[in-house]
């Protein structure tokens, strides 16, 4: 699994309880929509059943109605003008002849359809209720605006259509009675109860966002914590790292200047010399150290002292490049200078800038096993820029992204015997900042790395003022 999802990995395992309170936060308005959609649902069927019940006890009764009268229309025209209007949900009532193979209208409450013959879907329904043997019910929608007497059919209004056959006396079928039934009582009541859900809903939601907001702190306090650990584990690799730092020059010293001093006479000169030299390399390893840790100090306590003048950026470059070119061909790498410009002149600390440079070139130096190291100086609107490329192990994103980090180290198989505090880049870009300054890096894992600072020109520049460089310590 590659860096990113050991990331993730390791957020989620840390963070469990956030990450579970905010599951819960979720889940549970999206559970109660659910709920009320299912129970919706489930009472828009049960209505809609209720309501197909009603339409067919309610023909059966207009059946018992017109039973003795089946024999004179003006009758059954009389009897299913008053089921209509004693029925509020009913807003069609029509009785059907069968004769032969063709369906008339007998009796309607619309007069102008008495006497019509019946074709098309229609008649094939009323065949289907015919010889059914039962009665027929379907949902039907209003494609217009409808009136029937004094009650209106809306556009889109849904109906049950129910067509039950009509018997006689003797229990034989003679007509058809095709009835629509509103359902528009039992949308409003659905309507009414899916926006008492809605707003029970809208306000679980708000006391819902009310506790997390009210809550916020404990999130914060959470993730702060998280921080925190990672800070402290930083703090940890560092103290063990320093000591480790700390301990081996000065085993070496102490080695070496106990054995002169015990074995003065004894020891030739060319080895005194060579132990010598061990404790002068070792005494400056130990200086960079307390220096480094200095300069945190410092910077966190904004008690760093600048002092500015135009510095000559090709001049200081050629100093560092003849200082390093020594280590690079012992190391069989080759350091090559590069300047595009004639030239580069910025407002500048002189030695911190010369500390910059230092660590920039001593670090490619170092993470390069082979190849090349190249300090490149440009110019352009922008102003100056110092690139130092190199061919060495490079970075993944996640390196990249933590690379500035105060005791961060690039930890792997290629690094693992590169001795370092952590602390070199974070103080090279607190100072570049607080000169002004950018820097930005690029780097590919296994083919190499490259940081480009920028600083603007002379006439570009005015003296940064005095103010505290890091604000937050975490």
């Amino acid at each position: 699994m590659n860096n990113n999802g050991n990331k993730y990995l390791s957020f989620l395992n840390n963070n469990k309880q956030v990450i579970y309170s905010l599951f819960i936060i979720i889940l549970i308005p999206f559970m109660m929509a659910i709920n009320t959609w299912v129970v919706l649902r489930q009472q828009q069927f049960d209505l809609d059943a209720a309501l197909r019940d009603k339409a067919i006890i309610a023909a059966q009764g207009l059946n018992t109605s017109i039973s003795d009268d089946l024999s004179d229309p003006k009758k059954i025209q009389s009897k299913i003008d008053f089921f209509f209007n004693v029925t509020s949900e009913v807003k069609y009532v029509a009785i059907i002849n069968k004769i032969g193979d063709d369906f008339k209208v007998l009796a309607s409450i619309d007069s102008l359809e008495v006497g019509r013959n019946i074709d098309g879907q229609m008649r094939t329904l009323l065949g289907t209720a015919w010889f059914g043997d039962g009665a027929f019910a379907q949902e039907i929608t209003s494609p217009e605006n409808k009136k029937y007497g004094e009650k209106k059919i809306a556009y889109n209004e849904r109906l049950f259509q129910v067509i039950v056959p009509l018997k006689n006396a003797k229990g034989d079928y003679v007509y058809l009675a095709n009835i629509w039934v509103s359902a528009a009582s039992t949308d409003y009541i659905n309507q009414q109860t899916l926006v008492k859900a809605f707003a029970i809903l809208v306000v679980t939601v708000i006391i819902v966002l009310f506790l997390v907001m009210s809550n916020a702190r404990l999130f914060q306090y959470a993730l702060l914590f998280q921080k925190l650990k990672e800070v402290d584990q930083m703090k940890d690799d560092f103290i063990s790292t320093a000591s480790h730092e700390l301990k081996t020059p000065l085993t070496l010293i102490k080695g070496n200047v106990s054995m002169i001093i015990e074995d003065y006479d004894k020891i030739p000169k060319a080895d005194q010399k060579k132990m010598l030299n061990q404790v002068f390399d070792n005494t400056n390893r130990l200086n960079l150290l307390v220096s480094d840790l200095l300069d945190v100090s410092r910077i966190e306590q904004n008690r760093i002292k600048l002092e500015f003048e135009p510095v000559d950026i090709l001049e200081l470059v050629d100093k560092v490049f003849n200082e390093y070119e020594g280590q690079a061909k012992e190391k069989g790498l080759k350091l090559i200078k590069t300047f595009k410009t004639e030239k580069a002149v910025s407002s500048l600390d002189r030695a911190k800038f010369e500390q910059v440079l230092v660590n920039l070139v001593g670090n490619g130096i170092k993470y390069t096993k082979e190849g090349e190291v190249e300090i490149i100086i440009a110019s352009d609107a922008k102003g100056h820029s110092v690139c130092i490329r190199d061919t060495g192990v490079g970075m993944d994103e996640l390196e990249r992204k933590n690379l500035f980090s105060k005791f961060y180290r690039v930890r792997n198989d290629d690094t693992e015997a590169i001795q370092g505090t952590g602390l070199g880049l974070w103080i090279t870009k607190q100072l570049i900042e607080v000169m002004k300054g950018t820097i930005m890096v690029d780097s590919i894992k296994g083919v190499g790395s490259q940081f480009t600072v920028i600083f603007p020109s002379t006439s570009d520049v005015r003296k940064p003022e005095n103010k505290k460089v890091i604000k937050n310590l975490t």
